[in-house]
């Protein structure tokens, strides 16, 4: 920016967007000095880089604008999580069941974790049944929109179907 860049002669480019041609960066800083902005590097290219004659503060603006314009936009799934042990009962799965329920019908998307501690690890069978046996004590017709092992067990997302 401004005295920073090195190369002789540059193809310059004003606020704008108008081409000014290749000039020399003595030219192109006397501009920017009259029009009270600056001098940007836009490329690294060594024989003729391009610069941007403008604001500092602007250019910045656009590019925060155009990284924004880029990124994916990603949907915030408003969720719910329930969580169940390895050892929980039949009457425990059931009081999940029905909270689980109570959050789908308010359209919601449930995170059912299965926390496995210590040993328990090792019975990732016992944990896939105990999942099974929780999705069929809810009532409510559900899909299964994801389905992952985390570290600590496995995890189902679901949402009413």
């Amino acid at each position: 920016m401004n005295d920073a860049i090195t190369a002789q002669q540059v193809r310059a480019i004003d606020d704008s967007g108008k081409n000014l041609g290749c000039i020399s960066i003595e030219q192109a800083r006397t501009i920017a000095k009259e029009r009270g902005v600056d001098v940007i590097q836009i490329t690294l290219d060594p024989e003729t880089p391009v610069v941007r004659i403008m604001s500092f503060g602007k250019f910045k603006y656009q590019q925060e604008k155009q990284e924004k314009k880029h990124k994916p936009k990603e949907k915030k799934i408003n969720s719910k999580t329930v969580r169940i042990s390895l050892v929980s009962q039949l009457h425990d799965l059931q009081v999940k069941a029905k909270q689980a329920e109570e959050f789908l019908e308010q359209a919601q998307h449930v995170r059912i974790d299965l926390m496995l501690r210590g040993r328990q690890r090792a019975h990732q069978d016992l944990a896939r049944e105990k999942i099974k046996k929780f999705l069929t004590l809810i009532k409510t017709p559900i899909k299964i929109d994801q389905e992952r092992m985390t570290p600590r067990g496995p995890q189902i997302i679901i949402s009413k179907s």
